[in-house]
């Protein structure tokens, strides 16, 4: 009886492994047979020497990017285009996760796209008329290694992502996502040469724009413009003129450096960039200055700019209004709005300001701003009329002007024609122009409705003596009855200015003293530096948010 029942639990046993084992395999061959196979991916050719009937393989290229990609769809390929020029008679839709590869856009193998007349058309401020565009909803498109040539100006747009018209301010559902574009020469497009619109990530880097922009009859774009994007990284970028324009006058397709438009951007890095255009009059007729960089009013949040080089004035000008729906969400920190820092504005002849700034939240700090080129029509002497300027937007709060060098003034540190809240200009040093004996006025302001100006810890200092009259601030019209704050710590020299308060604003511990800069020839930080035993040197008031991190028994005066 005991051998029976072992045999049987031992039978049993065996037929339960038995029939697991045929379950396990059947599941196992249901799901081999049913599996989703993700194809590796490929890489597709282009090349001179092919042809649009072959395969697309390497040693069968096609001859033409457009039909790459039209018949190239699959995330994570890639169209590798060979050395040489290339014609193009078609626009090149691109699908998304596909990128695009050239032999080189520098040195002695380049892949350079030249497009027919009229491939990039009807610009009608819509990116999809690019000649190489990103379809809607687009995730992981790498563009890099060629030269996109528009064709002497006969087509509008290099490279242009989906545009939602009017969409919610933070809807990321329209967004492209992972855009990068990277060592790619943009040169001689009518309108943009890279158009970024409604993107959350990616790069833009080691690209040069050479006139791709626009300035004609009041319409101006910039060779990279910006709208609605996110968490976008730009570097080691450079925006140049040629001589190719033999015209008289403004270069009608030079444009701006970089504009910011249309739906707001956020959390944007920008940094290692170069500017060099063709300086303009400021409003020289129906055309703008032309400009480094715009924001043209739109919002903006924490987009960070420093180690820019630039030859020509920059706007900051972001949107107040409430009523503009689509224009974005109010600014809603903590972070700055638009900060630009540790960067370089060389003002050329015939340019009157350097900053246009009217915007709640902005920052410009820790910056060199050299006006001694710059010129203005009422004097024969060098110099720049204002470094920063307001011309009209609306109400702003909470902006800083701290820890920059301003060499080169005419008249105004800053002059807003807006009202303006909690407005600090502190730390800096500022040089006046070489004049003969030009009075200046240090803040000048022509509305009702200013209060909490902090001006403080700065030093103002003229090369030589001078006897006319200078002003802290002055006020064009109005009563300023609202107009509240301090006037502190400032030290200048060989120059006169008034020992009593404007009507609202408090003077305190302001001294006529020499600085003992440092001198000598060495970098311009150098020679503004404080050497030992100068006044400047633990004589400042802290400022929070601004001097935090000082050494010493106290913040030092100016910039350095």
């Amino acid at each position: 009886m005991q051998t029976y029942i072992l045999s049987y639990l031992v039978s049993r046993t065996m037929w339960r492994g038995v029939i697991q084992s045929a379950f396990l395999f059947t599941l196992m061959a249901f799901a081999t047979a049913n599996a989703v196979v993700v194809a590796a991916p490929q890489s597709h050719y282009v090349s001179l020497t092919g042809s649009n009937s072959n395969k697309g393989t390497s040693s069968s290229p096609w001859l033409t990017l457009a039909y790459a990609c039209s018949h190239v769809s699959h995330a994570g390929d890639t169209i590798v285009l060979g050395a040489g020029t290339f014609d193009e008679t078609q626009q090149c839709l691109l699908a998304s996760g596909v990128n695009i590869k050239g032999a080189g856009n520098t040195g002695s193998s380049i892949t350079t796209l030249v497009y027919a007349p009229g491939v990039s058309t009807n610009f009608s401020w819509m990116p999809n008329s690019a000649a190489i565009f990103l379809q809607p909803l687009s995730q992981g498109n790498t563009l890099s290694g060629f030269v996109l040539d528009g064709n002497n100006w006969t087509n509008d747009i290099g490279i242009g992502t989906a545009r939602y018209p009017y969409a919610a301010w933070n809807d990321n559902s329209v967004n492209s996502t992972n855009i990068t574009v990277h060592n790619v020469n943009f040169t001689h497009w009518n309108w943009v040469g890279l158009w970024i619109t409604e993107v959350t990530g990616g790069s833009i880097y080691s690209c040069n724009f050479v006139e791709s922009g626009n300035q004609n009859n009041g319409a101006v774009l910039g060779m990279l413009s910006i709208g609605g994007a996110s968490g976008l990284q730009i570097y080691s970028v450079n925006f140049s003129k040629d001589s190719s324009y033999t015209g008289t006058g403004i270069d009608p397709h030079q444009g701006y450096g970089i504009k910011f438009w249309d739906r707001p951007s956020v959390n944007l890095t920008l940094h290692d960039i170069t500017i060099a255009l063709q300086p303009i009059t400021a409003w020289a007729g129906a055309n703008t200055p032309n400009l480094g960089i715009e924001f043209a009013h739109v919002r903006a949040q924490n987009i960070q700019v420093y180690n820019l080089t630039t030859n020509t004035t920059l706007s900051i000008v972001l949107d107040t209004s409430t009523s503009d729906t689509h224009a974005g969400a109010p600014y809603e920190g903590p972070e700055d709005a638009v900060r630009i820092y540790n960067s370089t504005l060389t003002v050329q002849p015939s340019v009157g300001y350097a900053v246009e700034l009217a915007g709640s939240y902005t920052r410009v700090d820790h910056s060199v701003i050299d006006g001694r080129k710059g010129s203005v029509g009422w004097t024969t002497d060098p110099g720049v009329y204002q470094f920063f300027a307001d011309y009209g937007n609306g109400s702003f709060a909470n902006t800083r002007i701290d820890h920059n060098l301003l060499l080169g003034l005419l008249d105004n540190v800053y002059g807003p024609s807006t009202a303006f809240q909690n407005l600090t200009i502190a730390n800096n040093t500022i040089v006046l122009a070489k004049t003969s004996n030009q009075s200046f006025t240090l803040f000048s302001t022509n509305v009702n409705a200013d209060s909490n100006l902090l001006f403080a810890n700065n030093v103002v200092y003229s090369a030589t003596p001078r006897t006319t009259s200078s002003y802290w601030m002055q006020v064009n019209g109005g009563n300023m009855t609202s107009l509240t704050g301090y006037i502190e710590k400032n030290y200048y020299y060989n120059l006169t200015l008034p020992t009593t308060a404007p009507a609202g604003l408090s003077l305190i511990g302001n001294l006529n003293v020499n600085p003992k800069f440092t001198g000598g020839s060495g970098t311009l930080q150098q020679i503004y530096t404080p050497a030992s035993g100068s006044p400047l040197l633990n004589g400042g008031i802290v400022i929070p948010g601004i001097t935090d991190g000082y050494t010493g028994s106290a913040p030092n005066i100016g910039a350095y």
